[in-house]
């Protein structure tokens, strides 16, 4: 089973990634956003892109599933016992550039006289 161990090791290879709390709960944040969340000692929530959180839910519901609480947000919840480890860095890969990405910026109107 991933521990939250190895989770942290892989994410704070990344840049500015630091370990952090959330809602009393051990997690990882990158320029103060949020990647990761141990949930509990065996389920890791994980920010990712709705689209590609609508694809993981399709694709393996005994791996990846969702509650109420987390409905409409960009964030999916992973069992650890079930997760190997490649699969691991790439979700951790994914979550570290869906919360780095440059935002678009916002469009100026031009004033009409």
């Amino acid at each position: 089973m991933i521990t939250w161990a190895q989770v942290v090791k892989l994410a704070k290879a990344y840049p500015g990634v630091e370990e952090t709390s959330s809602w009393g709960n051990p997690s990882l944040k990158v320029k103060g956003k949020l990647l990761a969340v141990l949930k509990d000692e065996e389920t890791l929530v994980l920010r990712l892109p709705m689209e590609m959180k609508d694809f993981l839910l399709g694709a393996d519901p005994e791996l990846f599933w969702t509650t109420p609480h987390y409905d409409g947000y960009a964030a999916v919840l992973i069992r650890l016992k079930r997760l190997k480890m490649a699969e691991l860095k790439d979700l951790v890969q994914r979550s570290y550039e869906f919360q780095t990405r440059p935002k678009p910026k916002a469009r100026v109107k031009a004033k009409t006289r």
